[in-house]
């Protein structure tokens, strides 16, 4: 079943996603700009957490919901809670900087 189209996960169960997003983005090698953890945290700060579905991985339990996580953050997923991030644009020259 597509996580999209399975029911959202409580708040309780969906916003710890972030900080472990943010945590693994800090470990580097993700080849994002500082900006996109900056916002990351700042909607942690503000109580924003992303819409995050419950179902959608196969194989690793968190693959699709820190997907839903990048999407938040850029702008194609919507937040809940809190005063959400600006979009942060990713392309492809990110992982070159």
């Amino acid at each position: 079943m597509p996580g999209r189209s399975a029911p959202r996960c409580p708040p309780a169960r969906s916003a710890p996603c972030s900080p472990v997003r943010a945590n693994q983005l800090l470990a580097g090698g993700a080849g994002l700009r500082p900006t996109v953890v900056s916002a990351l945290c700042e909607a942690l700060e503000s109580g924003a957490h992303p819409v995050v579905n419950e179902y959608g991985s196969v194989g690793t339990g968190d693959i699709a919901a820190l997907a839903q996580v990048g999407l938040a953050l850029a702008g194609e997923q919507p937040w809940l809670g809190g005063t959400p991030p600006a979009a942060q644009p990713l392309d492809n020259n990110d992982a070159s900087r």
